[in-house]
């Protein structure tokens, strides 16, 4: 993607990432937990199919404007299978609301749990 290749060229070397804050995060966007909201009332062809996921949906067509990224994109998009660079994630503050009808707190819940596995290790 040339906008990403351009954004890292303005980053410096030297620029490291002491800690975040992730509000509201939409950590599982491809839904893979099965948690998210779901079309149920219509279909429209080639656009939305009863029972897709509201999150991935979004993600989908207004994220990545692509009704099927390639692996690549998906791997690079889905914080929650990024943790295999755990020893790099910076400390983090995870801010999510028990109620939120958007994007799951199980994702949250489980990106903080398989985070603190890998660092305990």
């Amino acid at each position: 993607n040339p906008f990403i290749k351009q954004f890292c060229e303005l980053i410096p070397n030297e620029l490291t990432i002491q800690s975040c804050v992730l509000v509201y995060p939409a950590l599982d966007v491809f839904d893979e937990l099965k948690k998210s909201l779901r079309f149920q009332l219509f279909t429209l062809p080639s656009l939305i199919n009863r029972g897709d996921s509201l999150i991935e949906w979004f993600f989908k067509f207004c994220v990545l404007r692509s009704s099927s990224p390639d692996n690549h994109i998906i791997e690079l998009s889905t914080p929650i299978r990024m943790l295999s660079l755990a020893q790099d994630f910076p400390p983090c503050l995870i801010v999510h609301g028990r109620f939120d009808s958007i994007v799951p707190i199980e994702a949250s819940q489980s990106f903080f749990s398989e985070l603190k596995k890998l660092r305990e290790d």
